[in-house]
Order: structure tokens, then C-alpha cells, then sequence
């Protein structure tokens, strides 16, 4: 299987996220198997995370549900907002503020799930970002395509949002 991913820096090989209290993860999806299929992973290491001990954000889709998690417990897992999607070509929208975790499928609000574990608290000032692999294990990974993936570094809007599907349409 190819195992391509990609570790996104800033352009002097530090972490791209350090200091974020919200951001916007944009991006479309085509995915090519129902098994965890990871888009994204930040987490305040490289290391494997420890179950029930997880402190990460990162999106997957896994047997037609797409979920957003963001971590930083110790002890059983809060909630994380989960949306139904195909396998076929989709854009998401997951927005991180101050007091939520919401998806938005191609402009749409699908799922809302309030967090307290504050981004900058969770990545700490040294943070790694993957796109297509997370590191449970020796590694899980992505398997399909990605496009148009982009981060920034506020709570888009709702009118933000829809306008951002509009212009991959």
C-alpha cells in the first residue's frame, strides 16, 4: 500500500499551530475504503497517543461517518461530532472555537459538539501537523485524495463557510 503524508510546518521547520485558540480546516475528500481513514492529526508530539489518554484534533472518516476529535482527557472521551458522508467527492468545513467543534458537509452545518479543551492548551508550543496519518501504532493513514486543504487560523462564520463551498462548486 503507499503511505504517503504530509508534516506541515511553518517555513522554518517549527510548528505551523503554536499559539491558536480556533481555527477553520477546510478541504475535500474523496476516500477509497471504510476503515480509518485519517485527513488530519495535530497533537502536541510525534508520539503514539495512549488510549484514554489522548490529547490531539484530528478528522477521520471511518464506515461513512466523518468525526472531529479533539482530545486532551484523562479518562474516557468526550463527545466528538460525527456526519455522515459517502465516499464520493465531499468538502468539509471543521471549525474549532473557544467553546465548540462543529462540521459543516458542502456548507452545511451537520454536526455541533461543545469542547472546553482549549487548541492552544492541547498543542502545546511545539506541535506537529500530518495530513493523511496519525500516529496510533505504527501509524494510520489516509487512503484516497485530498484537495484544496487549508487552515485558518480563526472561527470562520457560517457565511464564510457557505461562501468557501461556493467557490469549489
Amino acid at each position: 500500500s503507499n503511505r504517503q503524508f504530509l508534516t506541515v510546518t511553518n517555513q522554518d521547520g517549527k510548528s505551523l499551530l503554536t499559539g491558536l485558540t480556533e481555527m477553520t480546516i477546510s478541504y475535500e475528500a474523496k476516500h477509497e475504503r471504510s476503515g480509518a481513514n485519517w485527513v488530519m492529526y495535530a497533537a502536541a508530539s510525534d508520539a503514539a497517543p495512549t488510549y484514554q489518554k489522548e490529547r490531539y484534533i484530528g478528522i477521520l472518516q471511518e464506515n461513512g461517518a466523518l468525526k472531529a476529535e479533539r482530545y486532551h482527557n484523562n479518562g474516557a472521551r468526550p463527545a466528538a461530532p460525527s456526519a455522515s458522508v459517502s465516499n464520493d467527492w465531499v468538502h468539509v468545513d471543521v471549525v474549532l472555537n473557544e467553546k465548540d467543534t462543529t462540521i459543516y458537509v458542502n456548507g452545511e452545518e451537520a454536526s455541533r459538539v461543545d469542547s472546553s479543551y482549549a487548541v492552544n492548551e492541547l498543542l502545546g508550543d511545539s506541535s506537529i501537523l500530518q495530513i493523511g496519518k496519525a500516529n496510533w501504532g505504527t501509524g494510520e493513514f489516509f487512503q484516497g485524495f485530498i484537495d484544496n486543504f487549508r487552515i485558518d487560523s480563526y472561527a470562520l462564520s457560517e457565511d464564510e463557510i457557505a461562501d468557501r463551498y461556493q467557490e469549489y462548486l
